[in-house]
């Protein structure tokens, strides 16, 4: 059986390109503001200090699953990441940044999504099941975000201003 599909949108973020890469690089905290994690760990570092390989440990309801995510960057615009151990077979994404303003940010984040997931101790119906809640888990990030943006914008005194394009 095999699954393929990418999503994309766009949100402007009352923040700098700067800030919004610090914080989708702060990966430890993740949990803090992204329910469905329920660990993260930052396994390698580049020389520059950032994150090359992260764990991540996510509640999917039926069972937790855990992947490793490996990540290449053109700071501050620019991420990728792609998964290379764990539970899923091939799952894939990008963040981008774009400057709208001193304090005005535009995030394009698309993940992608080919293969299909490790059965792990579930028959097939888990395969199916897994794959739905990857989906659901993109829509809760982009959620998250809105709130984690909101909440930024306000530690710093800007105003949480965001659209959806």
């Amino acid at each position: 059986m095999s699954v393929s599909g990418e999503q994309k949108f766009s949100t402007e973020i009352a923040a700098s390109v700067d800030q919004c890469f610090a914080t989708i690089t702060d990966f430890e905290r993740y949990p803090d503001w992204f329910s469905s994690i329920e660990r993260s760990r930052v396994l390698e570092h580049y020389p520059d200090g950032l994150a090359k390989r992260v764990e991540f440990h996510i509640d999917m309801k039926l069972k937790t699953i855990r992947y490793v995510l490996e990540y290449c960057y053109d700071k501050p615009t620019h991420l990728t990441w792609k998964a290379v151990d764990g539970d899923i077979d091939a799952v894939a994404g990008d963040y981008r940044f774009e400057k709208l303003g001193a304090r005005e940010s535009r995030h394009l984040p698309a993940i992608r999504i080919a293969g299909i997931l490790g059965a792990g101790p579930y028959p097939q119906a888990d395969r199916a099941t897994s794959l739905a809640a990857i989906s659901a888990r993109v829509q809760s990030r982009r959620r998250v975000r809105h709130e984690e943006a909101r909440a930024c914008a306000r530690q710093e005194g800007l105003s949480p201003r965001m659209a959806d394009r």
